[in-house]
């Protein structure tokens, strides 16, 4: 059992928020001083339930600290000592618990940009806006980070899956040295970014719960399924792949492929059979066959066709190690009821392993397909943690705040999803979240990150843990950053 730190009894009597707590408390053993491990759950708590941006200083102001000294909550993120890494290991630990199920272990990686204004902030840099519309591209200024996330769910099969973060890191691109020449930049800048890019930072995160998958007693002889979007399917991401490891990346319609050639068949330099058709002629081949199976995908059981191409190799990128091509079918969809039917974009999946006791043919196609799907949830995690959490909101300037304040940030996203698996089974229960409007036609299966939110704040509010007598100073002129520490 990992080591656990007593919670405020003003909370103990919830039916949530001690999860929370608990979860929190072994986060704080990561770090070294006391002091530090202290203010962990009390700073999470006021990052999460402030009103407004969640800035640190907010969760001052909600915790009715105005008036005291702010040194202690912004110097926890700037100068705390910690174990940075370790921070996930209770998170990992936890989610790792809950995959009791025969299944392969799913996780996913993804990368996103929290935005910034100010160009003299240390490591921040302009970069594709993803936002752009696809005639003109747009530039935002902003920090990269690198998400890594496993999926868990509730009991049960139809259950929705979550994507819980397990990693958040820090992913600056490369710069070249003040003073340099223009005619060494360039060079430089191109070595330098063969070495420091999100490839690099990929594969050494997914090194590292490899890693950690191998300590857990229960999991450490399952597979790992790692599902990446089309930026990470390239010679980097895909020549150095953990041990029992598999990845599955989404790539180019228009690849060109050769069918793998035996080592005993080849004849001199030859390394490959024949050129094959593109990922999206052999979609439109029909001498290719459909396969169907069904997949519990927005709270409803959807049936998906599928074609499997074994022995490939992308010569360009993996060389003559053999892949396996998955193509799904474009999935039909109305806009309303009665009118003409339009489709979604296909998807061609390339899997990969670089482990010699793998053989990625042999693999069910089924687990593979699932683990791609659930890839979907790590983007929902961005869109909750930017909007609803405040990941990125923080206003701080030094360079270990940059990092480790949107990391920390996102561990408490974490904590949240995981408290809702483990207190609610992640079910969305009326009594518990209260009623629905009315014109709401479907019930979701599982709550939002703002009914967590809410559910954790109205425990907090009604424990009387926190008085904030003078919580309205800030808010009368419509000054809630972290300019008001000054």
């Amino acid at each position: 059992m990992l080591p656990c730190r007593p919670i405020h009894p003003a909370m103990a009597k919830f039916r949530f928020s001690p999860f929370f707590l608990i979860l929190m408390s072994m986060v704080a053993e990561a770090f070294k001083r006391k002091e530090s491990r202290d203010k962990v759950a009390d700073f999470s708590l006021g990052m999460l339930c402030s009103e407004g941006p969640a800035t640190i200083s907010n969760g001052i102001v909600f915790k009715g600290r105005e008036q005291e000294n702010w040194n202690p909550d912004f110097r926890l993120m700037s100068d705390a000592v910690c174990r940075e890494h370790e921070l996930w290991n209770p998170v990992i630990d936890l989610t790792l618990d809950l995959a009791d199920h025969p299944r392969p272990i799913y996780s996913a990686q993804d990368d996103t940009r929290l935005k910034r204004t100010g160009r003299k902030i240390p490591d921040v840099a302009y970069g594709r806006d993803p936002k752009s519309p696809p005639f003109h591209l747009n530039l935002t200024l902003g920090h990269r980070f690198l998400a890594t996330s496993l999926m868990a769910r509730g009991t049960g099969d139809e259950r929705p899956w979550r994507s819980i973060p397990v990693g958040f890191e820090h992913a600056p691109p490369a710069r070249a040295p003040k003073g340099m020449k223009k005619e060494a930049k360039g060079k430089y800048l191109k070595e330098a970014r063969k070495k420091q890019n999100v490839s690099r930072y990929a594969i050494k995160e997914i090194h590292r719960l490899r890693e950690r998958l191998d300590q857990h007693p229960t999991v450490k002889d399952k597979l790992l399924y790692n599902s990446a979007d089309g930026s990470f399917a390239n010679d980097i991401y895909l020549n150095d792949i953990p041990h029992k490891t598999v990845h599955i990346v989404r790539f180019r319609k228009d690849a060109t492929l050769r069918t793998y050639l035996p080592p005993e068949k080849r004849d001199g330099v030859r390394k490959y059979g024949k050129k094959l058709p593109t990922p999206d002629e052999m979609r439109a081949d029909p001498n290719i066959p459909w396969q169907w199976a069904t997949f519990f995908i927005s709270g409803t059981k959807r049936a998906i066709r599928y074609k499997v191409i074994d022995y490939v190799c992308w010569q360009g990128v993996t060389k003559d190690r053999p892949l396996r091509l998955i193509i799904i079918g474009p999935a039909r969809y109305r806009l309303r009821k009665g009118s003409k039917f339009l489709y979604k974009d296909p998807a061609y999946l390339l899997v990969t392993a670089t482990d010699p006791d793998i053989d990625v043919m042999a693999l069910d196609v089924y687990p593979l397909i699932e683990a791609y799907l659930c890839r979907w949830e790590i983007e929902v995690n961005f869109r909750d943690a930017k909007t609803d959490v405040g990941v990125g909101q923080a206003q701080v300037w030094n360079d270990c705040s940059i990092e480790r304040t949107p990391a920390f940030v996102m561990l408490c996203y974490s904590c949240l999803l995981l408290a809702s698996i483990l207190a609610l089974n992640d079910e969305r229960d009326d009594e518990v979240f209260g009623r629905l409007p009315k014109w709401r036609r479907d019930h979701p299966l599982r709550p939002s990150c703002k009914d967590l939110l809410h559910l954790l704040r109205h425990e907090v509010a009604k424990s009387g843990a926190y008085q904030q007598p003078d919580a309205h100073i800030f808010h009368e002129n419509g000054d809630s950053s972290e300019d008001a520490a000054g």
